[in-house]
């Protein structure tokens, strides 16, 4: 069986170990090599066959995010995960890795309970090493996804600027969201609604990170907040998003009901509500990159309750093609589109481009 070969470069040596100890227990990967710095780390890069990087974001001698850039510039493509605290500032910190080309990141477990944080990390990493392995062997193989498109009960219907969007990301995740908010055109005016998989205290630096370098109005969700025009909002980590109806408004609902897909909050959840509070009427959905399978089954109860179109990003630009693989192999997208193509196809579906459900 091939093995993802793994380098861990984190400065605690309690933690190297965890995550050594983590890694072999996937079954997916082994360890080749760990640093306590940055400087180690990259040696350590360079002198053997690396498949992924297991990267802490503060060391003692060059932070993460310049061996991050010292990595991409020896191995553009090598996949770095990187490591990181709780907290605002380490959220802020880890944002910034993500849009210079982390992969992805995990949080290091809090608690006492250390069986059941090992345990979460080693779901947490095999997951990605399974994703990446799968690309890997798969490199184009296996059968083209169904799209619903190829239909031939299907009806011709025009979308417009009070059309609701909602979107389902992941790994990748606010990258592909930072790249799709700024290819959207001023006429693009939908409120768009947006789980994006994240702890808490990542996803307000996230929005907030978005609005400056998009020029939108992006903000995490509150309560009883209004569905409207113009306005971007995103999940708070650990919290279920959904769109409830008061009278002729749509307002915005947080809940701490349990884990759905193994995430809070998560778009299966927000799906749902959607397909309710919007029965009958128009909706856009976006499946972008990441692992799993969530907002599958949300999706399917908005195309059977809604006039609903859908896109999912392609394989070749998802970092993980996990989720819009299962929306597509549920013969639920209407189109696959590469990531930068999504937006200008947005701009002219709700222009008045005719589209079919």
């Amino acid at each position: 069986m091939i093995k993802l070969r793994v380098v861990i470069i984190d400065d605690s040596v309690i933690y190297r170990r965890v995550l050594c100890e983590t890694v072999t227990g996937t079954g997916l990967a082994t360890v080749i090599g760990t640093a306590a710095d940055g400087q180690s780390g990259l040696e350590k890069v360079a002198a053997a066959e690396v498949d992924i990087v297991l990267l802490d974001i503060f060391l003692p001698d060059i932070n993460g995010i310049e061996v991050l850039a010292a990595i991409r510039r020896q191995r553009p493509d090598l996949p770095v995960i990187m490591i990181s605290s709780g907290g605002r500032n380490n959220a802020e910190w880890v944002l910034k890795s993500l849009q210079n080309g982390a992969m992805d990141f995990i949080v290091k477990p809090s608690g006492d309970n250390v069986r059941l944080n090992t345990a979460l990390l080693r779901e947490r990493l095999g997951k990605l090493f399974a994703d990446i392995l799968r690309k890997r062997i798969a490199v184009g193989g296996g059968p083209a996804p169904v799209l619903s498109g190829d239909s031939q009960q299907q009806r011709r219907v025009y979308m417009s600027s009070r059309v609701p969007i909602v979107i389902a990301a992941s790994t990748g995740g606010p990258a592909a969201l930072e790249s799709l908010l700024q290819s959207l055109s001023g006429r693009v005016v939908n409120p768009i609604l947006i789980v994006q998989h994240m702890p808490p205290e990542f996803t307000k630096p996230l929005a907030e990170g978005l609005a400056v370098r998009t020029g939108r109005t992006v903000v995490e969700a509150a309560a009883n907040m209004p569905v409207s025009e113009g306005l971007v909002v995103i999940a708070p980590g650990g919290w279920h998003l959904r769109v409830k109806t008061l009278g002729s408004s749509r307002l915005l609902e947080l809940t701490e009901d349990d884990y759905v897909n193994g995430v809070r909050p998560a778009a299966d959840v927000l799906f749902d509500s959607v397909a309710d509070a919007y029965s009958g009427q128009r909706v856009i959905a976006l499946i972008l990159t990441g692992m799993g399978q969530d907002g599958t089954a949300g999706l399917r109860r908005i195309k059977q309750q809604c006039v609903c179109y859908a896109i999912a990003q392609d394989e070749e630009t998802s970092v993980i093609f996990g989720m819009p693989r299962s929306a597509a192999e549920a013969g639920l997208i209407n189109e696959m589109l590469p990531l930068g193509c999504i937006g200008p196809r947005l701009a002219e579906i709700v222009g008045g481009s005719e589209v079919y459900v």
